[in-house]
């Protein structure tokens, strides 16, 4: 054979190893898939900007009616379903919820700053929550529910909780007042899942609302002990992600071995338009399927 067949055997071989292998992907299955939205933020309110507050709710019908087309094992709301409207608040809140609960497979909710617009035992009960954190898990895959604002200025009046915040933001003046903190009974919580998710060898996905890492989405959106939140995170060895909200531009990054991403914001999506996404868990990737403003990206999963 001379170079030139040499050299064409060679590339056919490639092509055709390329092919068998993309091939093989497709036909994959999932072990299974979850729906993702973050950031509905409904109000029947003058839109501001790009937030087009009144036109969230049917934006969110169109979303669960997808969704219930898709054998999900769960959906994931990552928080801010409501904007916040004074004494309309409770109602906008139990309209979102309603339509929430149009869903064929559980929902699982994240507390948000604008949530908190309502007092929280108000906002648990509307939502079925027991507590504002929590665990579930799926397929051998454990799933941690945090809620960045346990210590905040929207923590009960008077609460150590409020006491903390008030101190975060005396020694940190330039904290974004908007976020909050994990308490310290949520961080040994957290210590805890960990620890016993590494030793049953599961894979992890945290969702909150606040990011904790900036390059995933801006410094004044991430969590204010996201330092601390992130060491436990990599020490443990068994995170693969984490997903949030709250900055509605969305963003991702790879740090240390955990995917960082931030889902864009429905409430910015353009008139006629919608943000939400769909991921399905493999064995080693998370494929996410974006809609409307979301975008799709492969996770892979580091060894």
């Amino acid at each position: 054979m001379n170079t030139f067949g040499f050299h064409r055997a060679l590339l056919t071989a490639v092509w055709f190893s390329v092919l068998l292998s993309t091939f093989a992907q497709q036909a994959e299955q999932p072990l299974f898939r979850f729906g993702i939205v973050a950031d509905v933020q409904y109000a029947n309110k003058p839109a501001r900007g790009k937030r087009h507050y009144n036109e969230s709710a049917d934006k969110l019908r169109a979303c669960v009616a997808d969704f219930n087309q898709q054998q999900l094992a769960f959906v994931a709301n990552l928080g801010d379903s409501i904007d916040g409207d004074g004494d309309k608040s409770a109602a906008d809140l139990a309209l979102i919820a309603s339509i929430f609960r149009q869903l064929t497979c559980p929902v699982r909710h994240v507390i948000g700053n604008h949530c908190l617009t309502v007092p929280r035992p108000a906002l648990l009960k509307e939502l079925g929550l027991k507590s504002p954190y929590y665990e579930f898990a799926h397929e051998r895959w454990r799933f941690l529910v945090l809620d960045g604002m346990d210590v905040s200025l929207k923590s009960p009046d008077g609460s150590k909780q409020t006491k903390q915040a008030e101190d975060y933001l005396a020694k940190n003046p330039k904290l974004n007042k908007y976020a909050g903190a994990l308490g310290e009974e949520q961080i040994a919580w957290l210590r805890e899942q960990l620890a016993d998710a590494a030793r049953q060898k599961q894979r992890v996905i945290v969702f909150c609302h606040h990011p904790i890492l900036a390059a995933a989405s801006s410094p004044a959106a991430v969590l204010w002990n996201a330092a601390e939140v992130e060491a436990l995170l990599v020490q443990s060895g068994c995170v693969v992600a984490w997903i949030n909200g709250h900055d509605h531009k969305g963003g991702y990054a790879l740090a240390k071995g955990i995917h960082h991403l931030t889902v864009s914001g429905m409430i910015e999506s353009p008139t006629g338009g919608n943000s939400y996404a769909i991921a399905s868990a493999f064995a080693t990737r998370i494929a996410v399927e974006g809609k409307g403003t979301t975008p799709s990206r492969v996770l892979e999963i580091q060894p």
